[in-house]
Order: C-alpha cells, then structure tokens, then sequence
C-alpha cells in the first residue's frame, strides 16, 4: 500500500484569471468566456455572464473587476441608445469599442478592466479590444508628450541663441 498525502489534494494551483475570447469568421462573430467570479481563492458565482449585449448586434465580454466592467457595459450601452437614437441606425462596432475605450483609458487609474466588444453592425463583422485601444491611446499620449518636451527644448535652445536687442 503506498502512502497517500492528504495536503497534494488541497495544494493544487487555482486558477484566478478570466478566459475570453472573440473570434470573427466570414459568417459572424463568436464569443466566449467562462461562467466564474473569484475573490481571492473563493469561487463568489459559478454562473456569471460575462458577455453583455450592448445593442443589439454588438456585444461586449468582460474580465477584471466585476463592478468595474459592469459599470462600463452600462454607461456604453447609455451612450450607444444615445447615438442610436441621434443617428437614427444602429452602431458600429469600432463605435461601441472607441466609447468603451474612452472610458477605461480616461480612468485607467481607478478601474481594473479587460474588454473585447464584437458584433456584426451594417453586415461587417468585427472584434476590437479596448485594452489595445487603451495601449495605443497611451503610447500615441507618450509620444506627444515627447514631441511637446523636444518643440520647448528646441524653444528654449533657439531663445537662448538670439541676440539681446538693447
């Protein structure tokens, strides 16, 4: 008879992140997640949605703070309504992406938030996440922020190059 250690049973490693994913074929768009919501080690629900629809073609999958993508599905699909109802035709999906984007980069400080929206809008499928989005708005902030610093050293080099008139 071997011996059998009571501890390996509980010692194995748990799983904290959340999967999604979104892929687009020539017919559509499929979404998928897990159904879990986790506090630490604590499984809170085993049957959370974390694909929210934000109109009717357009949907968004959620990762991170459960609050915190709750809270930005909900002010998108506020914003969403709006335009729809301005424009009078439903949204794109590059739209849906760009307000939820918006949002997490302008409060990338307070929210933890992983975003794919995809949907199938006009007949064009499409999968956009707002984290890359975030990415790009921050690098292209990065390099603007080097170009302003390099026009007001070029200033200063070029000021301090001028003759004094007296």
């Amino acid at each position: 008879m071997t011996d059998y250690d009571v501890t390996q049973s509980y010692m194995q490693d748990i799983s904290l992140g959340t999967s999604i994913i979104a892929v687009s074929f020539k017919g559509g768009v499929v979404l998928g997640a897990d159904s879990r919501t986790s506090s630490g080690s604590y499984v809170a629900n085993r049957v959370q949605d974390k694909i929210t629809p934000l109109a009717d073609t357009v949907y968004l999958c959620r990762s991170g703070s459960a609050s915190d993508t709750q809270a930005i599905a909900g002010y998108v699909q506020y914003w969403i309504a709006e335009h729809q109802a301005e424009k009078n035709a439903p949204v794109d999906v590059s739209t849906a992406a760009n307000l939820a984007m918006q949002l997490s980069y302008n409060n990338k400080n307070n929210l933890q938030a992983g975003l794919i929206i995809a949907g199938d809008a006009h007949g064009q499928t499409s999968v956009s996440s707002a984290s890359k989005l975030c990415r790009h708005a921050q690098l292209l902030q990065n390099l603007c922020s080097r170009e302003r610093q390099q026009q007001a050293q070029h200033h200063k080099v070029a000021t301090a190059a001028q003759p004094r008139v007296s």
